[in-house]
Formats: structure tokens, sequence, C-alpha cells
């Protein structure tokens, strides 16, 4: 079209755009993406630790969907959010029980679960835990920043734009075909996470924890 000078604007009507991607049509409470093992040995300079909090389920899900360790994957806190998928992909979900379904139809967590182009994702509220961890066959693709793509968004660093994520928020997957893209490539092929392996998250609302006293527990007389 270029070479014969017939390109106009009609010619996106016969263009079908397939972004390798997903967007956010409900963010949840706290959903931002984090990578393992995070943004470390910075404290000392005014950048805390970042990362996932759990870190043992998060490099399940990556697992579990055939990523490197390293990938970016979602975190979620307390209740998920809604995703539609924009591509073919393969996802897992783990960490803290909640109801997950696709276009309606309930989903298992701890196994990969074949996600086709238009296809909705919704997590509800967890019933164990603070913590789920989304992944994404390929990897989140977004910027590095001191060594991470996790997010801090108390500093408005990492991640997608160095916050939680809204809604309307367009995120793009790793293409390890394209030379811009870094993330670490795909090393394995999927496979449902063994149960011997999933951690176990209490039902239990009350918790006893030690308590010793610091350097601002000083009281004078």
């Amino acid at each position: 079209m270029f070479e014969t000078a017939k390109v106009s604007t009609r010619v996106l009507d016969s263009y079908e755009y397939k972004a390798n991607a997903f967007e956010i049509t409900s963010p949840g409470a706290y959903t931002t993406v984090q990578d393992y093992p995070g943004r470390t040995g910075y404290w000392r300079i005014g950048v805390p630790p970042s990362g996932p909090m759990d870190s043992y389920s998060f490099r399940l899900a990556n697992r579990i969907v055939g990523n490197h360790y390293k990938a970016p994957a979602i975190e979620i806190t307390l209740n998920g959010p809604s995703i539609l998928f924009h591509h073919e992909t393969v996802i897992a979900i783990t960490g803290g029980e909640a109801p997950i379904t696709i276009n309606g139809k309930e989903q298992e967590m701890y196994t990969p679960i074949q996600i086709k182009r238009g296809d909705k994702l919704a997590i509800g509220k967890l019933v164990t835990g603070c913590r789920a961890y989304l992944a994404i066959r390929g990897g989140i693709d977004v910027t590095e920043y001191l060594g991470s793509r996790s997010t801090f968004a108390l500093g408005n660093l990492g991640g997608y734009n160095g916050r939680v994520l809204k809604l309307g928020d367009v995120l793009f997957l790793g293409q390890p075909n394209l030379p811009s893209c870094t993330l670490p490539t795909v090393a394995y092929a999927p496979k449902p996470c063994p149960k011997q392996l999933r951690p176990k998250l209490s039902l239990n609302k009350e918790w006893t924890i030690a308590v010793t006293c610091g350097p601002h527990d000083l009281v004078s007389d």
C-alpha cells in the first residue's frame, strides 16, 4: 500500500490489531506488578526493599505457567481485579484462596488456565491469607528500575508507572522475539503444582506474636 500510494485512514478498517496485552476492567483493592527477588540493597539510600510479600507463592505461579522465576507477575491484596485479555495465553493464580472465574465459569487455583482472546478473568475477595498472585505466561513487560520491575507505590517507582493498577490500564506481555524485550524467556511447559507443594494458609483470624522492646520504647521517669 505504501509502495502504490494507496494508504488512507480507511486502511485501518481492514487491519485487525491483536495486542499481546491485557486490560484492567476493575483494579481490586491494591493490585501491583512485582518481581523476584525484588529491589534489594538500597535501604541505606532511602529505597526500601520491594517485591512480593509471599515470594514462595509468587514463584509457584510463575513455575505453573512455565515462566522464569524472575518474570514479573501481579500481586493481589485482599480483593482481586477483573481483567480482559486481548491475546491468547496461559495464566495461574496462587496464594490466598479466592473465587476465580473465566467468563463466569469457576476455575481452579494452582493449575494452568488456558486463556483465549476476549476472555474475562474475575478474581474475588480472598477467604484465606491477604495476598494472591497472578502469573501470565511470558511475564509482564514493565520498565526495570534500580535492578527490579517491582512496584514501590510510596516512592512512585517501578511496576506500571510506579503505582497500583487502575481501571483502564493496558499492560503488555513479554515478547522474546522482539530485540527490545529484556524479560527472561519462558523456561518450561505449563504444569499444575503438586498438592504437597501448595502452602497451607490458616483460617484463623487471631494470631499470637512475640514482642520485644526496641529503641523507641524508652520512657523517661
